[in-house]
């Protein structure tokens, strides 16, 4: 390899450092030109057209709940509260929309909006009423009180 490099220094006029430098800017390119036609030959994970995103299942949840409340078009904030629940009555966090969770006493729209974010992100259900702690503005304390209003299946 040295006396290749001698030669190629020789004939080109070029230093031998100048001759290691372009030979390896060329091994270089070559490599990345065979790794290029090897990846652009495998099969390309693409999710289906019928697969929504989580963004967009959250996006058509709030636009739900836009059209439930009204939205004032000038403040941005919602013109009609949610009617509360009685005593006694529980949400299946699993099946509830931003509107029926908005139904918690303690929990607003942007806390609805988080706990349906999570369960999207959790794959659609949570196994756990403690998974709600991975919410911000949900502590311990505020847990305790919205599990007296909170079941994770039909009862």
């Amino acid at each position: 390899m040295k006396s290749l490099i001698e030669r190629l220094s020789i004939k080109s006029g070029l230093t031998k450092l100048e001759v290691m430098a372009l030979l390896f800017v060329i091994s270089s390119i070559t490599v990345g030109a065979v790794v290029q036609i090897f990846n652009s030959d495998s099969e390309v994970l693409t999710p289906s057209p019928k697969e929504k995103s989580s963004y967009e299942l959250l996006q058509k949840e709030k636009k739900k709940v836009e059209e439930k409340l009204g939205k004032s078009s000038t403040s941005g904030k919602s013109t009609t509260k949610a009617k509360k629940l009685n005593p006694g009555e529980k949400i299946n966090i699993n099946k509830a929309g931003i509107l029926e969770l908005m139904r918690i006493p303690g929990v607003g729209e942007k806390t609805a909006t988080d706990i349906v974010a999570l369960r999207i992100k959790l794959g659609g259900n949570f196994t756990d009423l403690n998974q709600l702690t991975g919410i911000k503005v949900i502590g311990a304390k505020k847990l305790a009180k919205l599990k007296d209003f909170m079941v994770l299946t039909d009862e």
